[in-house]
């Protein structure tokens, strides 16, 4: 009687890889951060200069938010000059860490009087603060690809 004998199965060796999901290279991780940088900028640019020059050619909405704000319409030009030169501003990648800066000074201000002197939800502001503290508080420098 004959007996068949098997070899044992064996698999091919190949390194092991570890089983956690690949995560994205730094260039790309870079990239991504600095795309969603610049979308943030254009966000910050197209409502403060929407904003200021609402402000600026007198809308009778503006004018009226600002007669009841009582500082008198010298507040109104005055806040949309700002807006207008911090739109700007955040898409000069040299000024838009300044920029932002000023616009989130700006948002602290209008969250005041908007919880304090119009007694209107503050949201909007604290959403274009929070923009803004992020647009001034990262860094990006020309070169820094790793």
């Amino acid at each position: 009687m004959s007996t068949i004998t098997t070899a044992p199965a064996t698999t091919p060796s190949t390194p092991s890889t570890p089983s956690t999901p690949s995560t994205p290279s730094t260039p790309t991780r870079a990239r991504a951060t600095r795309i969603g940088l610049w979308a943030a900028r254009v966000v910050l640019a197209v409502q403060f200069v929407m904003g200021g020059v609402l402000k600026l050619t007198a809308d009778p909405l503006m004018a009226g938010m600002f007669d009841d704000i009582g500082a008198g319409q010298w507040l109104r030009l005055l806040v949309g000059a700002c807006e207008l030169a911090g739109g700007v501003g955040v898409l000069v990648p040299r000024l838009a860490c300044p920029a932002a800066a000023g616009l989130a000074a700006l948002m602290v201000g209008a969250c005041v009087t908007n919880v304090v002197v119009l007694q209107i939800s503050p949201a909007v502001p604290l959403t274009l603060l929070a923009v803004s503290v992020l647009v001034a508080a990262v860094r990006t420098r020309k070169g820094n690809r790793r």
